[in-house]
């Protein structure tokens, strides 16, 4: 039997969020991973930070300041 090994890729969520750690901010704590996740995709497909990735991070930290929003709200019982 051939076992195949799974490949990182950058920005995957179980590499930058921890099980079995409980997170005093819950919200906060899955936006910087989301973050984190997207800079190292960007990173990965050679872009760089000073001339792509950090003004775009910028200007989703600007966005999610102005609306005061987290980017996903589960809302219980709510369906589309």
């Amino acid at each position: 039997m051939v076992q195949q090994r799974r490949a990182e890729l950058a920005g995957a969520a179980h590499v930058e969020l921890v099980s079995g750690v409980v997170q005093l901010r819950p919200e906060d704590a899955m936006v910087e991973a989301m973050l984190r996740g997207w800079r190292a995709q960007q990173a990965a497909r050679g872009l760089r930070d000073d001339d792509t990735i950090g003004p775009r991070e910028r200007l989703i930290r600007r966005f999610l300041a102005f609306t005061n929003e987290y980017p996903v709200v589960v809302v219980a019982g709510a369906h589309g």
